[in-house]
């Protein structure tokens, strides 16, 4: 996981899509719970719909707002770590060709070195 790249880095950095997005929407849940909750307890009271009935529906329209926004971020976020993932493998894959090419010219430098001097003898 991304949060586990990071703690064996040794970055003391969070992760946006595994910690920091889901930790907001749980917290942005947590406050809009307690205020359904207490509009709900109004519609019981017999409050008026401004005050109850129209406050749960605003309230559970912005739950799902935050659980499809969250989703949504954590989506991207995702899809950009991949795509990082990608690029660094790439980059790696192609220094790790360019190293073995660099030894087999070497390799073949020294090869050409030791004829030439044995050849001078």
């Amino acid at each position: 996981s991304h949060q586990y790249q990071l703690n064996r880095a040794g970055t003391n950095l969070l992760s946006l899509q595994e910690v920091i997005l889901p930790s907001i929407a749980c917290e942005t849940n947590a406050v809009l719970k307690k205020k359904q909750a207490k509009a709900q307890r109004n519609v019981k009271d017999g409050m008026p719909d401004s005050q109850g009935k129209d406050v749960v529906e605003a309230i559970e329209t912005c739950r799902k707002v935050v659980a499809k926004c969250t989703g949504e971020a954590m989506k991207v976020a995702g899809e950009a770590w991949r795509e990082r993932e990608r690029e660094r493998e790439r980059l790696r894959l192609e220094k790790l060709k360019k190293d073995e090419e660099q030894r087999r010219l070497d390799r073949l430098n020294a090869k050409k070195e030791r004829q030439e001097s044995q050849g001078a003898d």
